[in-house]
């Protein structure tokens, strides 16, 4: 999965990790706090963490419109 934001205890936004099945289905995926650790999220996500790093963060706005770019990809994939 990779980190759409910080979550206490499993990792920081960008950051891919490994969690159990279980709590990837249930929790992240459907609260959007993550998303598959496809190449594209990867590439997305992992990118825009550290463009953020860069310039220090309280880019709100810029976030919202990465995270919600990349949702609208992995639904558009879903379709294909």
């Amino acid at each position: 999965m990779v980190l759409r934001e910080d979550i206490e205890g499993k990792g920081k936004n960008g950051e891919v990790i490994e969690v159990k099945p279980g709590f990837a289905r249930n929790y992240l995926y459907p609260t959007r706090r993550a998303v598959y650790a496809t190449s594209e999220n990867v590439e997305i996500y992992a990118t825009h963490h550290s463009v953020v790093e860069e310039k220090g963060g309280g880019e709100e706005e810029e976030e919202k419109e990465v995270a919600q770019d990349g949702m609208e990809r992995e639904a558009e994939n879903k379709m294909v």
